[in-house]
C-alpha cells in the first residue's frame, strides 16, 4: 500500500511527532516550510496558492525567497502561473524545480490533470495538493493540519508555528483583514466550514472512484466529511 501525506498548517501539527514521516512521501503547502522537520521529509511537492489580497508583490517576493532559503536543491515547488513573473524576474527558486499551475491549465506530464475550477475558493493550495496526490497513484492519502477551527478563534491566527515565524506576518499580513467584528467573522467561518466539508466530501468521492482512500489524520478537526485515521503519533 502506497500512502501520501498532505500537510497543511493547522495548530494540531505542533502536537504531532512528524519524525514519523521521514522517508514517507509528503506534499506540503503554504507556510509549512517553517516546520523544523521540513528539511528531513520526502517532499514530492511544496505548493503555493496564488498570491492574493492583502499580500503585496513585495510580501510575495519575501515569502518565496524565505521558502527558497529553506528548501533543498532540486525540491519541486508548485507556484500559480499568475505569479510566474514574480518568481522569474527576481530569480527565485533557481535551484529548485518549479511547476506552474493554473485553474484552467494543464499540468506537465508528471501531473496529468486539469484544475478547471475549485469546489471551494478557500484553502486552494490544499485542494491542489489533494488533486496532485490523487494523480500520483497512491492507495491512501492522509491529510494533516486541517483543524479548520477558525470559527472558535475569530480574529486570532493560529497555526503550528508562532505567527512571527512567518515573514508575511512580520511584513504586516493579516489573514483576518476583511473581518470587521466577531459576529461577522463567525458567520463567515461557519459558511466556510460548510463549503470545505462539501469540498472534502467531493474529493473523497473522486478518490473512491479511483480506488484511493482519503483520510483526515488531524486530531480534533472540525471536518467530519472524511473518515478519521490517527496514524501520526503525538509528541511525548
Amino acid at each position: 500500500m502506497k500512502t501520501c501525506y498532505v500537510l497543511a498548517c493547522g495548530p494540531s501539527i505542533k502536537e504531532q511527532d512528524l519524525t514519523y514521516l521521514r522517508n514517507k512521501p509528503c506534499i506540503t503547502i503554504s507556510n509549512f516550510f517553517v516546520h523544523p522537520e521540513f528539511i528531513n521529509m520526502d517532499i514530492k511537492y511544496h505548493i503555493f496558492g496564488r498570491l492574493h489580497e492583502p499580500i503585496t508583490t513585495e510580501m510575495g517576493i519575501a515569502w518565496f525567497t524565505e521558502a527558497e532559503n529553506r528548501m533543498s536543491s532540486g525540491q519541486k515547488v508548485m507556484v500559480h502561473s499568475g505569479d510566474r513573473g514574480i518568481v522569474e524576474s527576481n530569480n527565485i527558486f533557481t535551484n529548485q524545480v518549479v511547476v506552474y499551475w493554473s485553474e484552467g491549465g494543464v499540468f506537465p506530464e508528471t501531473i496529468p490533470t486539469r484544475i478547471d475550477n475549485y469546489v471551494s475558493i478557500s484553502q486552494v493550495a490544499l485542494q491542489v495538493g489533494i488533486k496532485v496526490a490523487l494523480d500520483e497513484e497512491f492507495d491512501d492519502v492522509i491529510i494533516l493540519g486541517i483543524d479548520h477551527s477558525w470559527v472558535n478563534h475569530v480574529n486570532v491566527s493560529k497555526h503550528f508555528y508562532e505567527e512571527d515565524e512567518s515573514v508575511l506576518t512580520r511584513l504586516g499580513y493579516n489573514e483576518w483583514f476583511n473581518v470587521h467584528n466577531k459576529e461577522q467573522g463567525e458567520a463567515m467561518e461557519r459558511t466556510n466550514l460548510v463549503r470545505l466539508s462539501g469540498a472534502y466530501d467531493n474529493y473523497r468521492n473522486i478518490a473512491n472512484n479511483l480506488g484511493v482512500n482519503v483520510f483526515n489524520g488531524t486530531p480534533n478537526s472540525l471536518i467530519t466529511s472524511l473518515p478519521k485515521k490517527d496514524i501520526v503519533p503525538t509528541k511525548k
